[in-house]
């Protein structure tokens, strides 16, 4: 019962740094923007070049109606992941860096206070997904999925597709908020956090490239592999499914595997992160995670024995 109080104050304490940055509220504005583009596609483009080229050189049909969602969805994905990853590195770096997680340990071990951060920005994504989720079903009432193209694309998406959507975003949040508060942890400032986590931006970048490159039709055998990958798949495997022809079986097995990955990357990551998060000066070499010797071994024992005197 102790445990998961602790757990609980660090989710709320989480909490309340994510309703207090601007960064939260611009992806509301980044998300709602993308919203109202898919139910107002014809009377943008109409305003901007005019009815008679939306009517011939603009038009779109129902096939790339469904591309255009894909990408919006790709977009999502790939900001929501990124800002919030860029987010709890943030929030790791300025605890240690202000010697504030000295006094947490004494109070949490690292492994409570990794679940409660990443599962406070975990309940923040729920929340921003339901409150999208509710503006697009107030924009279908208000504006009607028959008006517009986008729109109708957007109505006739399967539900199975929506499922596998938000099981990706969910497993992908996890997956690269553990890695990032991972990678972070053994950052002592702030310049050092953005050379450390540099290679998650590269392999998101990378993912979103892919991803558009298997949007347009383009792409080999290849494309059937490499969005099984660790840290690819919660991006492009909604990108390869049928968005009108999915089955639960294909969700199913998509989401499976994804979990699979998400499980490996987890428990690395908070091994990473526990040796991290008390060490200075140290990089993270896989080998060294095991050493019973090292600064970050012993200064974490301190902390616990400070906590239990």
């Amino acid at each position: 019962m102790m445990k998961n109080s602790k757990t609980s104050k660090v989710i709320k304490f989480t909490l309340d740094q994510i309703l207090s940055s601007k960064w939260y509220y611009i992806l509301y504005i980044i998300c709602f923007s993308i919203v109202g583009f898919i139910f107002n596609y014809n009377r943008i483009m109409g305003a901007i070049f005019g009815a008679e080229a939306l009517a011939n050189e603009m038009a779109i049909d129902a096939k790339d109606a469904v591309s255009v969602i894909q990408m919006l969805f790709l977009i999502v994905l790939y900001f929501v992941i990124l800002l919030y990853g860029t987010s709890i590195a943030n929030s790791v770096v300025e605890e240690k860096s202000g010697r504030i997680i000295e006094t947490l340990l004494c109070y949490v071990k690292p492994s409570q206070l990794l679940v409660g951060k990443v599962t406070g920005y975990l309940i923040s994504v729920i929340i921003q997904a339901g409150v999208v989720g509710g503006f697009m079903v107030f924009m279908s009432k208000m504006c009607g999925s028959e008006s517009d193209t986008l729109a109708m694309a957007a109505s006739q998406v399967d539900i199975k597709y929506y499922f596998l959507f938000v099981g990706s975003l969910i497993l992908g949040f996890l997956m690269y908020a553990t890695v990032y508060a991972a990678f972070a942890s053994f950052a002592d400032n702030s310049q050092d956090s953005t050379q450390l986590v540099l290679p998650l931006t590269m392999v998101m970048m990378l993912a979103y490239l892919i991803g558009l490159v298997i949007l347009r039709g383009t792409s080999g055998a290849w494309s059937l592999y490499v969005p099984y990958l660790p840290l690819l798949s919660s991006i492009l495997l909604p990108m390869t499914a049928q968005m009108d022809t999915i089955s639960w079986g294909m969700v199913a097995i998509d989401l499976i595997i994804e979990a699979v990955e998400m499980v490996a990357l987890v428990a690395i990551g908070s091994k990473l992160y526990r040796r991290g998060i008390v060490s200075y000066g140290e990089k993270p070499f896989f080998g060294w995670m095991h050493k019973k010797n090292s600064s970050s071994n012993r200064n974490y024992k301190q902390y616990r024995v400070e906590a239990n005197s």
